[in-house]
């Protein structure tokens, strides 16, 4: 009896923890613990324009959007889309850090890429009250944060960098939480 009961607790275990959508199988975090880093930039959240980095991109030669801002905080990256990442027409690729600059906003969102894409971003000259744990995540087709397990994130308290270098298979808004 002991080891039908033990049977059916392993087997509903399995069926549940391996589906598509579990938590078991993909680094799905629960928001409620977390806290979205934000900082701002006085002078950047005054513009609309220069902090949207766009490019055609067409699928069979793959592309890079170079992000490159000077100011009270400066902001440099790249988002490298490798050939044949993607099928079909050419596609206009976005990086967008209007608003609060410390989260990414990638379109077309929703998309699934063949290839991974390289993104990195750096960060100068800002002001965290609290460095520590610091990891890069995005938020899924279901509004769950889901933290990206291969980023490597570098931080620089003394001189205020924030660094981030990471795969990227899946487009929608990226940020850093802790």
């Amino acid at each position: 009896m002991r080891h039908s009961l033990l049977s059916l607790v392993l087997l509903t275990f399995f069926i549940f923890g391996c589906s598509e959508n579990s938590s078991l199988v993909n680094p799905v975090t629960d928001s409620n613990n977390l806290e979205w880093i934000s900082f701002q930039s006085n002078s950047l959240a005054k513009k609309s324009e220069g902090l949207v980095f766009t490019k055609l991109i067409d699928p069979a030669k793959g592309g890079n959007i170079n992000i490159k801002v000077k100011d009270d905080i400066s902001i440099e990256g790249k988002l490298k889309v490798p050939e044949n990442s993607f099928e079909g027409d050419p596609v206009e690729f976005a990086v967008d850090l209007r608003g609060d600059i410390s989260t990414i906003l990638f379109t077309p969102s929703n998309t699934n890429y063949e290839k991974s894409l390289k993104f990195s971003i750096k960060y100068k000259g800002i002001e965290l009250d609290n460095w520590d744990g610091i990891k890069f995540a995005y938020i899924d087709e279901n509004n769950n944060v889901v933290i990206v397990e291969d980023a490597k994130v570098i931080v620089n308290e003394e001189k205020g960098i924030l660094e981030v270098k990471a795969n990227i298979d899946h487009f929608s808004r990226y940020g850093f939480i802790k």
